[in-house]
């Protein structure tokens, strides 16, 4: 195995670590959400806005 083939093993394997790693920050934010509106409480209450959430608004109406 030589040293450019290692080199794509190594930058393959930092790419897929980082898409699992965004994977798990998007499911842990819709969880809590989820979470939070399911407790009663408002969206408006997070002192946070997330950017784009209304694709994740949009996504749980067509995929529920």
């Amino acid at each position: 195995m030589g040293a450019s083939q290692v080199y794509l093993l190594l930058v393959s394997a930092s790419g897929l670590a980082t898409l699992f790693s965004w994977i798990g920050i998007a499911l842990s934010h819709y969880k809590f959400r989820k979470w939070f509106i399911g407790q009663g409480h408002s969206a408006n209450e997070l002192k946070f806005k997330a950017p784009f959430i209304h694709l994740d608004q949009c996504s749980q109406e067509h995929f529920a």
